[in-house]
C-alpha cells in the first residue's frame, strides 16, 4: 500500500507540471524493446538506465497531458493512454532483467519502484 501511494505521489509530481503548448497534441510512439538478460553489472546498468529513462520520460508525458486535461478530447485520451502504456513497457522491461551477482537487492527495489508507477497508471486508467 505504501509502495502504491508512493507512486501516486511521483505520478502527482509530474501532473502538476505545466506543459509546453506544442507538447499538448504530439503523438509519441510507445516503445517495444526486449532486453536480453545483461551478462555484467555494466550491461545491467545500462540495460537498467534505458527502462528508467524510459520510464520517467513517460511519466512525465502523462504529467504534461493530465496537466491541461481535454476529457472529451479523443486524441487527448489516446496520447494519455499511449504514455501509460509507455510506462507499463518500462516497467516490463526492467522485471525481465536478470541482474547479475550482488545486484539482485537493487533490482528488487528498482522493479517495485516501477510497479508502484505502473500500478498508478493502471488507477488513473480507471480514473479517466
Amino acid at each position: 500500500m505504501a509502495g502504491m501511494i508512493a507512486g501516486l505521489v511521483l505520478t502527482s509530481t509530474f501532473i502538476t507540471r505545466t506543459p509546453a503548448a506544442s507538447e499538448a497534441s504530439e503523438r509519441q510512439p510507445v516503445p517495444t524493446f526486449t532486453p536480453t538478460p545483461p551478462a555484467s553489472g555494466a550491461d545491467y546498468a545500462a540495460a537498467a538506465t534505458q527502462a528508467q529513462t524510459d520510464l520517467a520520460q513517460a511519466l512525465s508525458r502523462v504529467g504534461r497531458l493530465i496537466g491541461t486535461p481535454k476529457l472529451s478530447d479523443a486524441a487527448w485520451s489516446g496520447d494519455v493512454h499511449a504514455a501509460m502504456a509507455r510506462v507499463e513497457t518500462a516497467y516490463e522491461s526492467l522485471v525481465r532483467l536478470q541482474p547479475p551477482d550482488g545486484w539482485a537487492s537493487f533490482h528488487t527495489q528498482l522493479a517495485r519502484g516501477a510497479g508502484d508507477c505502473s500500478a498508478a497508471m493502471r488507477v488513473l486508467a480507471w480514473a479517466l
